[in-house]
């Protein structure tokens, strides 16, 4: 059995680290500073430099531990070690053990400072390293700070490094196992492997749609400056322009995307104010943020890459890296080959005349930017209604089971009860009504919670309304309330009595498991979510008992669900974390594993799966592809584990050259 060999790198290189490892490692300037390394039953924290030889033997007889192995990886891989006649090609992701994966298994934060703090281990992240980084590993203008001008601020950085192994260390330590179980890890490979691969880019498009927004945005900061005579210059300056608006209507007190919407509308609102708050929209949108992002992270193949987080989501939901593939706009234009076409060829001027706000009309391109390179085809798919199927599934509701089988529209469904109507007699307005219902009440939402779903899809509801919708489905799916209270009930016992508890449904059966200082509620799959530090309140609106846990919100590792929260001298309990919400982590997670299980399944079948966005796969297929390749594409994603026999996953597809929201 190899031993665990702890590692850490410092690196300098003239790319910004925020373009991503794949990237960064790939600078002119690139190279490894130090690398410091200890094998797990030894005290000592050894550290090489350039000027050693590097101890490839050791590394490639190890298994490597480290934190966020995808930068060691990178840099293990980079061209510094090629041209320095090391052979690291034979170290494989298979070959590391990565921390931070662990860790965000059981529900810690993704930084090993944060995660050194809250598993509260003796040696914590260095808090001087940020300082020493941006001094010594930020190269600026092809000045190269060296060990010779910068002699004690490199061995500080050596001891830097030094730290971080043995925080490292420390934190793999306190994890209750040490490795990811075998189909995680195979998740977790995937995770990587679609992150080198990449998504192609259509770079030209990119940059002159770039170089558009900025000229838009430096035409309309001048008429920002012309219209508040000089007061303001810029559309960034928010609290200049709040001022401005607030001195002719004292109720603009804000300038966030809602409220500048919402003021708009508002009866009263003079001209001057109109165009004021219309140019603030105009040099808001962070379309350009997101184009400047896939200028620096991309290739020499016009591919940028990094662009999943493995298991950051508390449920095992992956993430958005980069720029951020996972929170593209939804707003699209019915041919956007023709508006590209039109940012590409016409001057700024007539971009302006046909579409008004130029930043808005690039927000909607940002989607299509991702194209297909020549003589291939990107090939999309997305599960249909998948988390209304795992939250019937496992409460075992047949009856909507038989629906989903059917291919029914489970919003056609729900509205023919409750109008009381044939299915087929529904119309769109019913079928809208309809829908905040199914979405917005699965989860034990009361009926505020509903008024705020449905005010997204343009329904008022009257409180009283929306009373009557949250009954009549409790009434409808009497088994799903039931599902909330059992889990619960089991989570409640199970954390007081530290015991294990089960809810069997008839379909599956959930377990829940008080382990010292986690609970673990085990999935369906066999996978299980993570709820460190659990303990038992009171909710401070009912008086009923429910669990707050540790876990991270707004950047902050602080107790969740708090009933007894204080801020700022004020009580300011959370919202309780009861049944429902549980049953949701279940059921997202639920749909999760689904996903990962379809992915593998079409990676074996042969497809290049280059990114997953939510509940959507995304490969890589040749410019021949057709709707029977896609249709076997389908069929991989919808191809259940032996451990949900009987759901009927479906989803709908598309091949084409551009990625897009069909």
């Amino acid at each position: 059995m190899k031993r665990l060999l702890f590692i850490d790198f410092e690196t300098q290189s003239e790319i910004d680290i925020k373009a991503g490892s794949y990237r960064y490692v790939q600078g002119l300037y690139f190279k490894p500073v130090c690398m410091a390394y200890s094998f797990l039953d030894e005290l000592d924290v050894h550290t090489w430099t350039p000027d050693m030889p590097f101890p490839l033997e050791i590394a490639t007889g190890s298994t490597l531990v480290a934190f966020n192995m995808e930068f060691e990886y990178n840099v293990l891989h980079s061209k510094w070690f090629e041209y320095n006649g090391y052979d690291t090609s034979g170290i494989k992701v298979s070959d590391f053990v990565d921390v931070q994966a662990l860790g965000l298994t059981f529900g810690f934060p993704a930084s090993l400072d944060k995660l050194a703090k809250a598993l509260q281990v003796h040696h914590q992240k260095d808090a001087k390293g940020t300082r020493l980084i941006n001094k010594l590993c930020v190269i600026k203008k092809g000045k190269v700070p060296t060990l010779e001008s910068h002699t004690k601020d490199f061995e500080e950085l050596y001891d830097y490094c030094r730290k971080d192994v043995l925080a490292t260390k420390a934190c793999y330590d306190m994890m209750v196992k040490k490795t990811l179980s075998p189909i995680e890890q195979q998740v977790f490979e995937h995770t990587l492997l679609q992150n080198q691969r990449g998504l192609p880019i259509d770079i030209d498009a990119v940059r002159t749609i770039y170089r558009k927004v900025e000229a838009y945005k430096d035409v309309c900061n001048k008429e920002l400056a012309k219209v508040t005579n000089g007061v303001v210059t810029k559309g960034t300056q928010v609290k200049r322009i709040t001022d401005y608006l607030k001195s002719i209507h004292p109720f603009i007190t804000s300038l966030g995307k809602d409220k500048i919407e919402e003021y708009l509308k508002h009866p009263s609102l003079k001209s001057h104010a109109k165009e004021i708050l219309e140019l603030r929209q105009a040099t808001s949108h962070s379309s350009t943020a997101k184009y400047k992002r896939i200028m620096q992270m991309i290739e020499d193949d016009n591919r940028v890459r990094g662009n999943l987080g493995y298991h950051v989501g508390h449920t095992g939901r992956f993430a958005g890296r980069g720029f951020q593939a996972h929170n593209l706009p939804r707003a699209k234009f019915d041919d956007p080959e023709k508006v590209i076409q039109q940012f590409m060829e016409w001057p700024l001027h007539g971009l302006m005349e046909e579409y008004g706000n130029v930043g808005a009309a690039a927000s909607k391109l940002i989607r299509p930017m991702i194209k297909a390179p020549p003589g291939k085809m990107l090939m999309v798919a997305d599960y249909k209604s998948v988390e209304n199927v795992a939250l019937h599934w496992i409460a075992n509701d047949q009856q909507t089971m038989q629906d989903f089988r059917d291919d029914l529209d489970q919003y056609k469904t729900y509205a023919a009860r409750r109008f009381n109507v044939h299915y087929d007699d529904v119309t769109d307005k019913m079928r809208t009504y309809a829908k905040p219902c199914v979405l917005g009440l699965g989860f034990g939402g009361g009926e505020f919670a509903l008024m705020r779903v449905a005010d997204g899809y343009g329904i008022k509801l009257s409180e009283q309304a929306a009373i009557n919708d949250k009954q009549f489905y409790r009434r409808t799916f009497p088994m799903i309330p039931t599902l909330w209270y059992s889990v619960n009930d089991a989570v409640i016992k199970a954390v007081q009595d530290e015991t294990i508890t089960e809810v069997k449904t008839g379909t599956v059966t959930l377990r829940f498991i008080k382990r010292g200082t986690y609970l673990f509620t085990i999935l369906p799959s066999g996978r299980f979510i993570s709820y460190p530090a659990p303990t038992i309140q009171l909710d401070s609106k009912y008086g009923n008992p429910c669990m707050t846990y540790m876990g991270l919100e707004t950047n902050q590792w602080r107790r969740l669900g708090d009933q007894h929260r204080v801020v700022n001298g004020i009580p300011t309990p959370d919202m309780p974390i009861h049944g429902g919400r549980l049953v949701e982590n279940i059921v997202q997670a639920t749909a999760r594993d689904w996903l990962v299980f379809g992915l593998l399944e079409a990676e074996r079948r042969g497809f290049k799966v280059l990114l997953s966005v939510h509940d959507e796969g995304m490969a890589e297929v040749e410019e021949t592809a057709t709707g029977s390749n896609l249709d076997y594409f389908i069929d991989a994603l919808c191809t259940v584990p032996d451990w949900a026999p009987d759901v009927p996953l479906k989803a709908e597809g598309y091949i084409a050259k551009r990625y897009k929201k069909d």
